[in-house]
């Protein structure tokens, strides 16, 4: 799982350093984060029953997605306001694929404290992150044949 964690993220890392010009002070948090993640999986899969560790690191990726996603957003919103309706189809494909994970993790935590746990299983975030990562590149490709304005 760790694996596709740190796909996902530099993926998201990589969009988010693109948007914003290349800016490496835009990225440091991000960057800072995903070890950050990657020793809290590592001490959560060698403890074997740090149920704590992996709700922490549950925390810790929902903040890393959450920064990731608004920067994005925040961006091309901004970029949208000064081109009137030049960015709105790329709005819609980059939020629909990096809001799918905040959203599990959100759900995920909000089940697991209520002490309903077992409806979703962690295995399923490997999944979330594996669909959520491919979305942006799956939706893109109709927009080969149709031009944006018809989004």
């Amino acid at each position: 799982m760790a694996f596709f964690y740190l796909l996902a993220d530099t993926m998201k890392i990589h969009r988010c350093y693109r948007l914003w010009s290349s800016r490496k002070l835009i990225i440091i948090v991000p960057l800072l984060l995903v070890p950050a993640c990657i020793i809290l999986w590592i001490v959560t899969t060698a403890l074997k029953s740090g149920q704590t560790a992996y709700v922490t690191y549950i925390y810790v990726a929902l903040a890393q997605n959450v920064y990731l996603s608004g920067m994005i957003a925040g961006q091309i919103w901004w970029w949208n306001q000064c081109n009137k309706n030049m960015f709105v189809c790329q709005v819609k494909l980059i939020l629909e694929s990096a809001t799918l994970t905040p959203i599990f993790l959100l759900l995920w935590m909000a089940l697991n404290f209520s002490g309903h746990d077992t409806i979703l299983s962690p295995c399923a975030l490997t999944q979330i992150v594996g669909i959520a990562s491919t979305l942006i590149a799956v939706r893109i490709g109709p927009l080969n044949y149709f031009p944006l304005s018809s989004c």
